[in-house]
């Protein structure tokens, strides 16, 4: 047990995990329901792993914010990872609606140079595929004069 449960830490410990994923990589091992249910309490009680709901926070907050991935991208990698469905879509849009003028707005200017040599049609249908609304688009395209 004691080399399982390593196994778990370590897991845990290289990157932000949640419940259900944790729970998945567990039973991927097949170990006997015991020994899971006693890994899975220790991580549990020693706050190893978030709620999903708090993943899913930490998780949007990192990807939209370091890495710049538009709304339809996340949703694609967090559906990945097994979370629930309908709480995704809550999340995502609910941080969308809150962040989206922003993100719209450095999504572009980290494109701003490839942007500027395409049609300004192309750049519109780029920017909705990846999941902008089509009024903050053009709002965006007249601050930046495109």
């Amino acid at each position: 047990m004691k080399n399982n449960l390593n196994r778990a830490l370590a897991y845990c410990s290289r990157n932000i995990r949640a419940k259900s994923e944790v729970t998945a990589k567990i039973k991927s091992w097949k170990l006997d329901s015991d020994e899971e249910i006693s890994i899975l309490n220790f991580l549990d009680l020693h706050n190893f792993f978030f709620s999903d709901e708090e993943y899913l926070d930490k998780y949007l907050e990192n990807l939209s914010s370091t890495k710049g991935y538009s709304k339809i991208q996340i949703k694609i990698k967090l559906l990945k990872k097994n979370l629930p469905k309908n709480l995704i879509e809550q999340k995502v849009s609910q941080y969308f609606k809150e962040n989206e003028n922003a993100e719209i707005e450095k999504y572009v200017k980290r494109n701003l140079r490839k942007i500027k040599l395409k049609p300004r049609e192309v750049v519109i249908k780029f920017l909705i595929s990846k999941g902008f609304k089509y009024n903050l688009v053009l709002e965006e395209m007249k601050k930046l004069n495109l």
